[in-house]
């Protein structure tokens, strides 16, 4: 039974890079990109081409899929530019609602 186990949680690793990989890839392909905002404003080219260095957006698609992944499997996902807060917190703020909610619609039901 352990030996089943630990083959199927093995298998779950090439499904999880693979999803992981077309997620970012939907991302990536989307148009536009976090920084549009800076130029809608009238944000410096200058600017605006630091932040992308920065934020390692002029590498190629492999290199930001391979930094983007180092971050999810250390847990960091970076700060929220909207609420100023880890991305961590703010998830884990969420799902401790979402079970709360679950588990009283289940003791309701």
């Amino acid at each position: 039974m352990l030996r089943y186990i630990v083959r199927r949680l093995l298998l779950t690793l090439p499904v999880l890079f693979g999803i992981s990989l077309i997620a970012f890839l939907i991302i990536y392909l989307a148009p536009g990109d976090f920084l549009d905002r800076f130029r809608l404003i009238g944000m410096p080219v200058e600017q605006i081409e630091a932040l992308e260095r920065r934020f390692g957006l002029d590498q190629p698609f492999i290199v930001q899929y391979g930094r983007w992944l180092k971050q999810v499997v250390s847990g960091s996902l970076g700060v929220s530019w909207g609420f100023g807060q880890p991305v961590t917190e703010i998830i884990w703020i969420r799902v401790a609602f979402t079970l709360m909610m679950g588990l009283t619609s289940l003791i309701v039901s």
